[in-house]
């Protein structure tokens, strides 16, 4: 049985209103790229798989992640700005409770 090729990560990447799911390889021409960079390259293809709510992408890069060992397990890639299916919030801003 071959050895099987190590993963840097798991990537979510949130774009749009879609969810992907993306290997993101510990060796190879892709092992130096940034998580920015795979996962724009990996949403336009047109054989990207994606789902329609955060936490079943979430999920299932859980689930291969605790399946393949990921080196720095599972990393969520919000691309585009605000209005155009990026990320709403960070931490910075609160959880919305006041003290």
């Amino acid at each position: 049985m071959p050895h099987a090729a190590p993963l840097r990560a798991m990537l979510v990447v949130h774009f749009a209103h879609r969810h992907y799911v993306l290997r993101c390889p510990g060796d190879g021409p892709d092992a130096d790229a940034s998580y920015e960079d795979l996962a724009a390259r990996h949403i336009v293809s047109p054989d990207a798989r994606w789902s329609k709510t955060r936490a079943d992408a979430l999920v299932l890069a859980h689930n291969i992640d605790n399946a393949v060992r990921s080196a720095h397990g599972v990393r969520e890639v919000f691309l585009g700005g605000a209005g155009h299916g990026g990320r709403k919030r960070d931490r910075a801003d609160g959880d919305g409770v006041d003290a």
